[in-house]
This record gives C-alpha cells, structure tokens and sequence, in this order.
C-alpha cells in the first residue's frame, strides 16, 4: 500500500470509531477528518468543500424546507384524523397510521413524518385504552421502511442515485428504487401490523386507565409552601396520606437550598419551603389547589400560575440532536424567560428525581411544560421540541396544501421529463414555499438539519479519495478473493448485510457515502450488473431497526414510549431478516445480475 492509501485508510478507521462511539456529534467527526484528509494530502484543499455544493447535498436541503412546509399545511393532521376511528384492534390500528406514516415519508424526511404523526398516535392510543408503546415502535418503523420507496424518501437515496450518475452518467430517477423499496415498505409494515408489535415487551404493553395521556411514569416536581398555606406548620408525616389519597408522592423537602428527607419529615413546614413529589399532571395540579400551594417548577422569579387566565399544561419530548441536549433549563430560558415553565421531566419513562435546574437534558427527554395557551406552539418551536399533543392550526390549511402538493407535484414531473435537474426543481419548489409564506423566513434555517449536512458535504471528498487512491480498489479486491466461488449473489447478499449492520450504529448517509463506491468496485470486478450492488446499499443504509441510535426516528420515540435499549432488536431483528429475504430477490428480479 502507498503513503496516500495508508493516510486516507487511518481518516475513514477515525471516521468510524467517532461515529460509532458517540463522544461528539457525527458532523464534528466528519469535517474534522475532512480536514485532516487535506492536511495528510489525500484530499485536494481546492476541493475540500466540494461536497457542500454537491447536488445531493442540495438536493436534501430542499427536501427538508418542502418537508417543513408540508408540516406546516396541516394535510398530514387532516388526513390523520380521518383514518383515526380504525383502532378497534392492535393491527388495524398500527395498519392505519402505517397507512399515512409509510407513503408521507416516501416524500419527506422520516423524523418530519414521525413527529407529525407521533400526537395523533399517542392520542389515538389513549382512546384506544392501549399503551402508546404499542403503536409507537411499529409507527417509527413504518415510517423508515416508506423512505425505501423514492428518490427523495432518504438522504442514502439521493446519494446512490448521485453516486450512479457520476460514474455512468445516467443517475436513478425519482422511482427508480420504487419496485424494490415498495414491496419491502409493504412486507415489512404488513409484519409489523400483524406480529412484530406482539414482539414487544408485555410490561410496555399494558395500559393503565389512571395513567396520565401517555402512559409515562410520573413526573417530579418542586410545589412552593406560601404564607397563606394551610399547611404552615404541619410536617410532610402529617401530608403523608392525604397527598398519596391525590395521587401524589412527597420525595423531599427543599429548605435554603438544602434537600432532605427522612432528617426534615418532621419537621414544620414554613413559607418559602419547597416539597419535591412525584405525581401524574393533573394529580398533581389538583393537590397544588387544594392544599393552597403554588407550583415552582424551574421559575426564577414567584411561582407558576397555574390558574392563570389561558395557560396549559403541556407536553414536549426532545428530538435527536437537539440544541438542548447537554444544557439545563436554565441555560435555555426555561424558567419563564421564553414564556413556558419547566414543571417536571420523565427519561425513558420514569421521573427524574434531580432538582429541575440541576438536570442536563437528553434526546428523547419528556418535559411538563407550562405556558400562555396561544404561544406556547411557538415557544416550543423555538426551543426546537416536539408536542405530543395535536396542534392548533392557523391560517388556511386547505390552501396552503394546495400550494404544497403542488409544488412538489411540479418539481417531481420537472425532474422526471428530464426539463431541469432534480436539486433545481427541488429547490424551486421550496423557494416556492418560502415567498408564500407557508415556511416563514424565520423558520427556513430552522427546517434544515444542519448536522446531515455538513456531515455530507465533509464525506463527499473523504468517499472520492478512497476511489483515487486505490482503496475502494484494494477493498474490492478483498471481497473478491474472499468470496471465492461462492457467486454474485451470495456477495450481493453479504454487501446488503454489512451495510444494514453499519447502519444500526453510525450515520446512515455516512454508511451510503462509503458503501456505494465498494458495492459498484465489487460488481465490476465480477463482471456484473452495477445497479444491483447499488440497491442492495440504498435499501441497507436506510434499514436501522435494532437499537434506538441507529436512526432518529427510534430515538425520539423511546422516551413517549417507554422502551429500553433491548426492546429495539426483539422487533427489528426479525423485520430485517425479512428484509434481507425480500430485498435480495426482487433486486434480482427488478435489476437482473
């Protein structure tokens, strides 16, 4: 090997060490290697950012902005509603919200799907008397599978078919992997109606009427003794039994700053003393009334006025890479500076029991928020969190639905009949969505996930330089040699496999970046059809089911759901044997070796 090889071969083992080990966010990873790809020599600083002007990269750009203004039309709650009645049974349940999740994300992003979806689900549930967690797993499930089915379904879509277009000139159209990704969106959603929810642990399956909206334990919270409480002077033994009668458990007293329990239970209680419990919402709202306290939760100036005129309690679950992850509610305001209250936090389905300011918040967070009821939609918007409640609509939804499948009706017959390139009509369109307001100016950078794309534009070169060095060359070679006589097929099949599997744990995108270029070295080493190595990467790079950090989608659904690690591969193991089942020979039907 060569000092270029040998260089570029230590930047992708960093690459993926970091991407697998989680310490920094996989955009860092990858432009820091990027840049180390430069300094080595391997990557040619004139095109060291390359990648960021590359059509796929604007490609998902535009993809993201058009996903946010179909969002935003509220088409997606219409349609939800009207399919909602069908939960007389688990099947016909996970059938009908598979039946919106798996086709809307074959034309946004995932995660945009899922977080539309995911309130109706959790409501639905509720209705249903069936745990969330039922629905849930199923419905992030269908909703990776239905990002099989076109172009612009996935980012390791558009990368393929960017991928095929620079070495043949002739890139895979908007569906082109319609065929194979179909029937597998299909199989799979089938299998998880029927039988793959029943995989799911029994203890997340069963529902509580006494449970609060969404089968999450209690929250903690902190309640303010104030002066005119009656029960100044009492201890929390005397509140003991009256607070568990409302459903409410006392953890602590918070007195000058100092926690304590079993050494202050007998204690009197003064004004100024806060308690620490643990109660479902509206338990523990009504004990805050009835015993004339008020709720602190992370206030810094008075207490939360629950009683207030056209204030809610709410529900917010944190996305993957969100910008709080890492930071306290104090840092970010939640303490009434942005207009909400932080009143408690459930991880994975239980209360934390550190004081609120003290916690340092995690994807898939649960907050009790608190809030002005006609702006607290924004303010969690802001802070760039899901509600888990159906939201309240403005403006003229039917329009603005018109307008958006329109435009996306128009980019796709554009790009199909071959007038403009996919990234161009793409990106009218979303310009389109952006002058009609539909995506407001201040909502435009926030529709964008930043972190995909820099991780993008910074794998770009890193994937070029192992084709210009020779390593995708070496590595063919190995997978050639190793193969022995075993045939085309059963590599094909091995390809597929260790795709999905580096799928489970590091980046999708970054998996199809450096996969595409091995599949295609493979396929004309052995003397046979390219494109079918490629599908077998697109369909393995977008199948992650076996852990909740292999994909977005089952991060964020862990915590609304109550799922632990373990729960993911009992469900997504035996889903993605059958994709491998099916993937192989209707790749071999649809693109014949």
């Amino acid at each position: 090997m060569t000092y270029e090889q040998y260089a570029i071969s230590g930047v992708l083992l960093v690459a993926f060490v970091g991407f697998i080990w989680g310490r920094w966010r996989y955009d860092i990873v990858a432009f820091v290697c990027l840049i180390a790809a430069v300094f080595l020599g391997v990557v040619p600083g004139v095109s060291a950012f390359s990648g960021f002007g590359h059509p796929a990269t604007i490609t998902v750009v535009a993809i993201l902005i058009l996903s946010r203004a179909l969002s935003n039309s509220g088409a997606v709650e219409h349609l939800s509603k009207v399919l909602a009645p069908a939960t007389g049974s688990p099947a016909t349940h996970i059938g009908a919200l598979s039946l919106v999740a798996t086709p809307l994300s074959a034309i946004m992003n995932n995660i945009g799907a899922l977080s539309l979806l995911m309130p109706v689900a959790i409501q639905s549930a509720i209705k249903a008397s069936r745990s969330p967690a039922t629905v849930l797993m199923p419905l992030s499930f269908a909703s990776i599978l239905g990002g099989l089915i076109t172009l612009i379904g996935t980012p390791p879509n558009i990368i393929i078919a960017n991928y095929r277009g620079t070495v043949s000139d002739d890139a895979f159209g908007m569906f082109a992997f319609t065929p194979v990704g179909g029937v597998i969106a299909i199989v799979g959603v089938a299998f998880i109606a029927l039988i793959g929810w029943r995989l799911i642990p029994k203890a997340r399956l069963k529902f509580s009427e006494e449970k609060e909206l969404f089968e999450i334990d209690d929250y903690v919270a902190e309640i303010t003794v104030v002066e005119d409480s009656p029960i100044v002077g009492q201890s929390i033994h005397d509140l003991h039994d009256d607070a568990l009668e409302e459903d409410v458990k006392i953890l602590g007293l918070v007195r000058e700053g100092t926690r304590g329990y079993m050494r202050v239970r007998y204690l009197p209680l003064r004004a100024g003393d806060r308690l620490v419990v643990e109660a479902p919402p509206a338990a523990l709202t009504s004990y805050v009334k009835k015993a004339g306290l008020a709720l602190s939760g992370t206030a810094s100036e008075g207490e939360v006025d629950l009683e207030g005129e056209n204030t809610v309690l709410v529900e917010a679950v944190i996305p993957p890479r969100s910008a709080l992850t890492g930071r306290t509610p104090r840092l970010v305001g939640l303490t009434g500076r942005t207009g909400l209250h932080l009143l408690g936090i459930s991880r994975q389905g239980r209360p934390l029991r550190n004081r609120l300011y003290q916690v340092q918040f995690r994807p898939g967070d649960i907050l009790l928020l608190h809030g002005d009821e006609e702006h607290v939609n924004r303010s969690i918007s802001d802070l760039g969190c899901l509600p888990l409640a159906p939201r309240k609509l403005g403006g003229d939804p039917a329009r603005k639905a018109s307008i958006v499948i329109a435009a996306f009706a128009a980019a796709i017959a554009l790009s199909i009949a071959d007038i403009v390139p996919l990234p161009i009509s793409f990106s009218a369109a979303a310009a389109i969505v952006v002058l009609t307001t539909i995506v407001p100016l201040r909502e435009v950078y926030e529709a964008v996930d930043w972190p995909v794309v820099v991780l993008l534009g910074a794998m770009m070169p890193i994937g070029g330089a192992l084709e210009t060095t020779g390593v995708t060359g070496l590595i063919t070679d190995g997978i050639v040699d190793l193969s022995g006589s075993v045939g085309p097929v059963v590599i094909l099949t091995t390809i597929l496999i260790i795709t999905m599997t580096l799928s489970d744990i590091m980046n999708n995108a970054a998996t199809a970046v450096v996969a595409a270029p091995i599949a295609y070295g493979t396929a004309l080493q052995l003397g046979v059809n390219p494109d079918a190595f490629l599908m077998a990467v697109a369909v393995g790079a977008s199948c992650a089911f076996l852990t909740p950090i292999g994909h977005q989608n089952n991060t964020l659904i862990m915590g609304p759901g109550g799922y632990q690690f373990g729960d993911y591969w009992r469900v997504g193991l035996p889903l993605e044997v059958i994709i491998v089942a099916v993937a192989v020979p209707m790749i071999l039907i649809v693109w014949p070796l």
